[in-house]
C-alpha cells in the first residue's frame, strides 16, 4: 500500500534463512515490526514482537536473519538503498 502524497509504502516482508537487505538511508521515520523469526543487524537482535523506528536521514547497515522472518515495515519510496 502506498500513499501517493508522502511516499510512504507499508511492506510484508519475508526473509529467507542467511538473506541480507542492503545498507539503507531513511527518507522519513521507518517502523519495523517482527512479525516471527528473527532480524540480526550489527548491533543487535530483533525477534518476534520487536519494534523499532529509524530516524529521518539515519543510515542503517545492512541487516540479515538466522532461522527467516517475516517483517512489517512502513517505509518510504524516497529510501535510499546502498549498493553492495
Amino acid at each position: 500500500m502506498k500513499n501517493p502524497v508522502r511516499g510512504e509504502l507499508a511492506s510484508l516482508i519475508r526473509m529467507l534463512p542467511g538473506a541480507r537487505f542492503p545498507s539503507h538511508q531513511h527518507a522519513s521515520v521507518e517502523h519495523c515490526y517482527v512479525v516471527e523469526g528473527d532480524l540480526v543487524f550489527e548491533d543487535h537482535t530483533m525477534t518476534t514482537g520487536d519494534y523499532s523506528a529509524g530516524s529521518p536521514g539515519r543510515n542503517h547497515t545492512s541487516a540479515t536473519t538466522v532461522r527467516g522472518c517475516t517483517l512489517f515495515i512502513v517505509h518510504n519510496a524516497s529510501d535510499e538503498v546502498h549498493a553492495h
